[in-house]
């Protein structure tokens, strides 16, 4: 299971930068273009499977392995790991008895433990760990114009439903984030 432990702090588009791309000259609708940016934050970190911002993320697997996936990318540190038994007693495995492999931005991190790590058998192994990119200009820009034309279509468009007009969807708009979406996570 995979749980948000610590949002982000910031987000990656400012008001400033929302209100030029949308050519807005007054703050008057600024606690709507707040509520869009955060919404366009969430369905591309939910799409792409990445974190933007720093943040951590808890990762829980009842199986005893040898190799723990961290379904988020890009992954800066591990920030613990416990063991949890039945009963809810929370035991630190010692950083010795692993480490973190293939932090990167291009390809899943995961934990590997030594061969002998002394990780009690049953209960549920709990690692929380760091991600995101560093700030704001690490961002990718792509990741960034996907959400300026999600919060631009989100501000013209504020019901759920088009009725008596022709729509389209525009497949570049979505293209933006293929190269940044991790598969089969």
């Amino acid at each position: 299971m995979l749980k948000r432990v610590t949002p982000p702090v910031d987000q990656p588009l400012s008001l400033t930068q929302v209100r030029d791309h949308l050519r807005l000259t007054v703050v008057d609708d600024d606690p709507v273009l707040t509520g869009l940016i955060a919404a366009a934050c969430d369905m591309c970190e939910a799409q792409t499977g990445r974190a933007l911002m720093p943040q951590e993320w808890a990762v829980t697997e009842s199986e005893q392995c040898r190799f723990i996936y961290l379904r988020k990318l890009p992954v800066t540190a591990i920030t613990s790991v416990k063991h949890i038994d039945d009963y809810g007693d929370e035991l630190a495995i010692d950083p010795a008895e692993y480490r973190l492999t293939n932090p990167s931005d291009s390809a899943p991190a995961w934990v590997e433990f030594s061969e002998d790590a002394a990780i009690p058998a049953g209960g549920i192994l709990r690692v929380v760990f760091a991600c995101g990119y560093t700030d704001v200009d690490a961002v990718p820009q792509a990741l960034k114009q996907w959400m300026l034309l999600q919060i631009g279509h989100w501000y013209m468009n504020r019901e759920s439903v088009n009725i008596g007009n022709i729509t389209s969807l525009l497949p570049y708009v979505d293209g933006l984030l293929d190269t940044y979406r991790i598969w089969n996570l």
